[in-house]
């Protein structure tokens, strides 16, 4: 999967009779695409992979048979684990 940014022309915008130009990145694969405001990037970025991380833990330790409740959403256990794992 190849990830395609594309910061955006000016988008014009019309608030209260006032004309605000608002930039915009957009990130696409071949699932579909987000439409980022260029100011929530820093945060979305941070985030974003944040829950890559966490998604990669979970699907790991259902591969080793765990079940579900606990893993999603994390109890106090799994989050103990998940930080221990992200050490490593």
């Amino acid at each position: 999967m190849k990830l395609q940014p594309y910061l955006s022309q000016s988008v014009p915008r019309s608030q209260l009779n006032q004309r605000l130009i608002v930039y915009y990145v957009i990130v696409c694969d071949d699932d579909g695409a987000v439409v980022i405001p260029q100011d929530l990037l820093a945060f979305v970025a941070e985030e974003g992979a944040e829950h890559e991380r966490m998604e990669s833990f979970i699907v790991g330790e259902v591969e080793r048979g765990a079940k579900l409740p606990g893993l999603y959403p994390m109890n106090a256990d799994t989050k103990a684990r998940y930080e221990a794992w992200k050490k490593k």
